[in-house]
């Protein structure tokens, strides 16, 4: 198994974005934060029994390069990438041919939702402006965060 402080070097120096103009966040600083995600998941899927669902190391890797890909320009595009980015990777398949109950699959994607969102900068107004403009679908219904 690969050893947690690697893995963020890893992450870290996959992630190709401007940081100057993404507020000074440093790459190592988003790597935490997606495998700080990895981790909550991972724990979650099991206590929720969840039939094995988990995040790889190459989820994480494919998560770092939809970031590069989105080229965000600013802090507040910089974690609407990140949680976009989970989005993309697992949670909008999430249950998906599986025979999990949705109820169950709801509750997971909200926790994750709520997890993403408590990891992105409260301290300037730019963090409000991303739970206001993230729109995030569960099944037929839709929620603004």
């Amino acid at each position: 198994m690969i050893n947690r402080n690697d893995l963020e070097l890893i992450v870290a120096e996959l992630l190709k974005y401007d940081s100057v103009a993404c507020g000074h966040v440093a790459p190592t600083t988003v790597a935490c934060l997606m495998l700080d995600f990895m981790e909550f998941f991972n724990t979650k899927s099991v206590a929720l029994v969840m039939n094995g669902i988990h995040i790889s190391v190459r989820d994480v890797l494919s998560w770092a390069k939809f970031i590069n890909l989105y080229v965000p320009q600013s802090k507040q595009a910089l974690f609407a990438a990140v949680v976009h980015g989970a989005h993309m990777m697992l949670l909008d398949g999430l249950g998906v041919g599986l025979l999990i109950p949705r109820a169950k699959i709801l509750e997971m994607k909200k926790e994750c939702v709520d997890f993403l969102l408590s990891k992105c900068p409260e301290d300037d107004d730019e963090a409000e402006n991303i739970r206001k403009t993230l729109v995030f679908y569960h099944g037929t219904e839709s929620c603004r965060v």
